[in-house]
């Protein structure tokens, strides 16, 4: 049983991807923005994200909290991953507009690590999805800026480019 656990969670057997991931991915590399995954796993999402045919998308770099030691929330990560894509991140205090954006789905680790490491950042809350992370109300999250899709993201991002 084991075997078989490990062998569908490092497959795109364990694993789907949203319908918006690959036009996401297109309109992005279109517009010329990279792309990188910082995530809080080990390195058997390598492989997933290989058979799921998205690896090649992942430009910038991949950053991995097992490989690096370290789990968001804390900067090191993000730091590791500007570092590896060649991106000189400008300080928060700097007053320079931030050109990299952290999209992810837990409150915590995702939108308030990207922000507390100098970036940007959008909660990912899809339709009927919980926010992952602390106990929060609806009005905690009325600051945050949230998006129900990678599409919305897209036209944030462009928009932020521009």
């Amino acid at each position: 049983m084991t075997d078989h656990l490990l062998r569908v969670f490092r497959s795109k057997e364990g694993y789907e991807l949203y319908q918006d991931v690959i036009e996401t991915f297109e309109a992005l590399k279109e517009a010329g923005v990279h792309i990188g995954l910082v995530s809080n796993t080990d390195g058997s999402m390598r492989d997933v994200l290989a058979d799921l045919g998205v690896l090649p998308y992942f430009d910038a770099s991949v950053v991995l909290s097992e490989e690096e030691k370290v789990e968001k929330p804390s900067p090191v990560l993000w730091e590791v991953a500007c570092r590896r894509a060649g991106i000189e991140r400008p300080s928060s205090a700097s007053g320079e507009p931030v050109s990299i954006l952290h999209v992810g789905d837990e409150l915590d680790a995702d939108y308030f690590g990207a922000l507390n490491a100098g970036l940007d950042a959008i909660l990912l809350r899809r339709p009927g999805a919980k926010v992952v992370g602390r106990q929060v109300s609806e009005n905690d999250v009325s600051t945050v800026r949230m998006a129900e899709s990678l599409t919305e993201v897209v036209a944030y991002a462009l928009r932020s480019q521009a």
